[in-house]
């Protein structure tokens, strides 16, 4: 009878301890389950007083409710129930019931954690192939996975993980029975089997139809420190003035360099990402304005001028990334230093008799420093860029003005880009170029203009298509 009463007693004491929902003072010691945090009191709006990863095991003094009070390194604390579990029993999973789960392991090379179940969310961390955390739950397109991580809860797509005892090395043993590549993790609660252990693998609840094998993986966001390589291709807009100012206006002469035009033509640009630090760009703008006239004097007939701008930059940009969107979108701020050709071309078209051929070509040549910024909100991308180019000079040709005695060369720009898609997106951003230089001594050739000051000015507007072919 008493041997009866022995065994009757240990297995009531085996079914208490089976579930974590039933946790009581009596046991002496528990394991935690997930990583997670003890609180001051059974409240989780108390302070946090010590986080705690899973298999720690603590000693319980009370319990209250669905809290249970445990004994501290100093002092003691109140942590939920049902995140710890008796010595004996299997793993279980907070928030799923009693159904046993394994936890799940990333096998992409790393995943973005989100804030919410969508690309568009903000990034809160990475994590990287192997890791394994506790599931919470799932989005209802089932495309997603709530995970806990760190005592927080985070974000992840669902073929970016699979169940830990499925994640095999080198994707061996598979799913299903299957081969290296796996197969599919089934039902969460008929439980799909496990091929070459031959267990079965229950209790993932509703989280299913996860790709089971490493191979058979979507290659999702660019593995950190791979190149990226962004293409843009589109037109532009230009609004170019071209002036000259002396300390004698009332020359006559001084009448062709007064020139405003409209410009358009294409834009294009790439550039590399080497080791998420270093940058490498070329961008080329085309500007073809329509013919203009200008009248050199009251007594001469009007000249018909063509117009045209090139802009060429070579780039080498520094950055520090802050924050990884996917897809080889970031925000970011850095240092671009670079040369930069910029030449604004106005030559005749129609030649009048005995009158000379007229070109006012003005070439900016000289090194460009500007700081760059780039913030990735969910679809969009912000930035913008200011700088001023050193080292600079112009060029204007036969028609030189005279001695330069200094330069200001300005430049800044900005826009927004909005991901189409991980590989594609659209653009539209505006600039400024604005280039001043001054001359001294026979400025232009004539004898009675000693100072003079040359200035050129474009205002431009782009837009396009951005493609990521890595």
């Amino acid at each position: 009878m008493r041997i009866a009463l022995i065994v009757a007693a240990g297995l009531v004491a085996s079914v208490a301890l089976a579930s974590p929902g039933r946790v009581c003072a009596q046991e002496s010691t528990v394991i935690v389950s997930v990583d997670g945090v003890v609180f001051e009191e059974a409240d989780d709006s108390s302070r946090v007083i010590l986080r705690i990863e899973a298999g720690q095991q603590l000693k319980v003094i009370a319990q209250s409710g669905d809290w249970v009070q445990v004994q501290l390194p100093r002092g003691k604390g109140w942590i939920l129930r049902k995140m710890v579990r008796g010595l004996t029993d299997s793993p279980q999973l907070s928030g799923l019931g009693d159904k046993p789960a394994e936890r799940v392991t990333i096998v992409d090379e790393f995943a973005d954690v989100k804030a919410g179940p969508g690309e568009a969310y903000l990034a809160l961390k990475r994590i990287f192939r192997g890791d394994s955390f506790a599931v919470a739950s799932r989005s209802e397109d089932g495309e997603w996975v709530q995970l806990r991580i760190d005592g927080d809860m985070g974000w992840v797509r669902a073929d970016q993980i699979m169940a830990s005892a499925a994640a095999l090395p080198n994707g061996g043993g598979g799913l299903d029975g299957g081969s290296g590549d796996g197969g599919e993790v089934g039902d969460g609660g008929d439980g799909g089997e496990v091929g070459g252990g031959g267990g079965e693998l229950g209790g993932l609840g509703d989280i299913d139809d996860l790709d089971g094998g490493i191979g058979e993986q979507d290659p999702g966001p660019t593995p950190p420190g791979a190149t990226v390589l962004e293409v843009t291709l589109g037109g532009n807009f230009q609004l170019a003035s071209q002036t000259f100012n002396s300390d004698t206006p009332s020359n006559p002469f001084l009448q062709l360099y007064n020139v405003d035009s409209s410009l358009a033509g294409p834009s294009v640009g790439a550039r590399a990402w080497f080791l998420d630090y270093l940058g490498a760009g070329v961008e080329y703008q085309l500007g073809l304005g329509a013919p203009i006239e200008v009248q050199f004097s009251n007594a001469a007939p009007a000249v018909e001028l063509s117009n045209q701008t090139h802009r060429i930059r070579l780039d080498l940009t520094g950055r520090f990334p802050i924050s990884d969107a996917g897809g080889g979108r970031s925000t970011w701020a850095g240092l671009t230093v670079g040369g930069v050709y910029h030449e604004f071309n106005i030559q005749t078209v129609q030649q009048q008799p005995n009158t000379p051929p007229v070109f006012l070509t003005n070439a900016y040549m000289g090194l460009r420093v500007v700081a760059e910024a780039n913030a990735a909100l969910g679809p969009l991308d912000l930035f913008a860029s200011g700088g001023v180019v050193l080292l600079g000079g112009l060029d204007q040709g036969q028609f030189n003005s005279g001695e330069q005695s200094g330069a200001t060369f300005i430049t800044a720009e900005g826009g927004v880009g909005f991901a189409l898609s991980p590989d594609l997106g659209l653009f539209l951003k505006g600039g400024l170029d604005s280039y001043e230089v001054n001359f001294s001594g026979p400025a232009t050739r004539q004898e009675d203009i000693t100072t003079a000051i040359n200035k050129d000015q474009f205002i431009s507007v782009s837009s396009g298509l951005t493609w990521r072919p890595l």
